[in-house]
């Protein structure tokens, strides 16, 4: 359903991005204002990584073995891409503070801000009449998933504790895994249909990476107060999101991704369990 408005609908993966990323936020905002700081925190990092490393590179993957060309085009992500920079700096801000506080939360929201405004052209398009049956079909896919996504992630959180599964495994592999499979499956499906919808694909992806590192961790801000949550735990995640980010911006500036690009996006991804096995 996602797939069929996608080939109708200018700007398919700004709203596949936004609407995508409802499901998951709702899950993790519950479980940081139940003070299960490094869940929240662990799986939000983990889930932007994935939707990059593990996205992205099959994507880019998939493209090539159906259409046999070795580029997925990301001419219209150019708006996007400086934000997916802008990223890098606010990983590295994090790693360096240390913690997260409701003086950065109001910043990344108004980062936020400043993204969807820049954005608005191609949310002024997405609204003409040509696109309205489009619109609608991404609309009702995308609901599809936000109804189903809650009891997916539930149902994982239930049996990793009935199986007595440590907390930082089911943050950084089972539930960002989870959260995301529904929408990896959709880019996988979009990047086969047609040459278009594989780069809408990919907006949407950055779409959510952004709406996560801003909206969804300054939520985090906000209800962490004056005093703020210290993010010790988190190091490595932080400094790994930061590389990921960097990646992204470095390789896909060019306005393209290639397999070879592809192929390094999910040798990055290694770097996740490789974390836990760390425990750092």
């Amino acid at each position: 359903m996602i797939y069929r408005g996608a080939k109708r609908l200018t700007g398919a993966g700004v709203v596949i991005g936004i609407l995508s990323i409802l499901p998951e936020s709702i899950v993790l905002l519950q479980a940081y204002r139940e003070t299960q700081y490094y869940i929240a925190f662990a799986s939000a990092l983990t889930s932007a990584v994935v939707l990059y490393t593990l996205g992205l590179g099959f994507i880019g993957m998939a493209y090539f073995m159906r259409w046999g060309k070795k580029i997925v085009d990301l001419s219209n992500s150019r708006e996007d891409l400086k934000f997916v920079g802008i990223g890098v700096a606010v990983m590295t801000a994090l790693l360096l503070y240390g913690r997260i506080d409701l003086g950065f939360g109001l910043a990344l929201i108004a980062l936020y801000c400043l993204y969807m405004f820049r954005k608005f052209p191609t949310y002024r398009h997405i609204v003409t009449s040509r696109n309205r049956s489009g619109l609608l079909y991404v609309i009702a896919g995308s609901s599809l998933m936000w109804f189903t996504s809650p009891s997916i992630l539930q149902e994982i959180e239930t049996l990793s504790a009935a199986a007595r599964v440590p907390t930082p495994l089911v943050a950084l592999l089972l539930f960002p895994i989870a959260s995301n499979v529904q929408d990896l499956l959709v880019g996988l499906r979009m990047s086969v249909g047609d040459l278009k919808s594989a780069s809408q694909a990919v907006s949407s992806f950055m779409v959510q990476n952004i709406t996560m590192v801003t909206v969804l961790l300054g939520a985090f801000g906000l209800m962490s107060g004056m005093v703020g949550v210290g993010l010790q735990e988190m190091r490595m995640l932080l400094l790994i999101s930061a590389l990921v980010n960097l990646m992204v911006f470095s390789l896909a500036s060019n306005g393209d991704i290639t397999v070879k690009e592809s192929l390094a996006f999910l040798l990055l991804y290694l770097f996740v369990p490789m974390s836990f096995i760390l425990k750092i």
